[in-house]
């Protein structure tokens, strides 16, 4: 999805956001068991000290299942000068379960301010089985760890 350019005086802006599948190709549709490429470019027209993108994606009924910024568990928060950038996120397989999303993007300059949101940009789909024998009940098909000792024999 590109976005038309904003006028003059905004800073930050959104210029596109896409979706890729597992070969790197622009897609709506993903298997519950292959990766999703966010790729978002974006342009910043003067210096920022702080700066973030933000992803969001939705259940197709509004409910949120996760949210994610550039600044997450990260402490090289470095700034930018004018220019246009791209930035990648990738959401692992046998994360999301089978259903209907919506992504929503966008940049800010904590804690100052948002310069730009698009909300529910872009209707994607995740299909497949994300467990043996068809259980998929929940909202996310992560695939746990789990452990197994023997406690006594009987």
């Amino acid at each position: 999805m590109v976005f038309p350019e904003p006028e003059i005086n905004k800073e930050a802006f959104i210029r596109s956001v896409e979706l890729k599948n597992k070969y790197d190709e622009l897609s709506t549709k993903f298997d519950v068991l292959s990766p999703i490429k966010v790729d978002i470019k974006f342009c910043s027209r003067r210096r920022f000290l702080s700066w973030r993108i933000f992803v969001s994606v939705a259940r197709y009924d509004g409910i949120t299942i996760f949210s994610t910024t550039t600044w997450d568990y990260n402490e090289d928060r470095y700034p930018i000068d004018p220019g246009i950038y791209q930035a990648s996120l990738l959401i692992p397989g046998k994360f999301l379960g089978p259903t209907n999303y919506l992504l929503s993007v966008a940049i800010g300059e904590p804690p100052i301010k948002r310069h730009d949101f698009h909300e529910n940009i872009i209707q994607f789909e995740v299909l497949g089985k994300s467990f043996d024998y068809g259980r998929d009940i929940g909202m996310l098909a992560y695939p746990f760890d789990w452990q197994i000792s023997t406690i006594s024999e009987q």
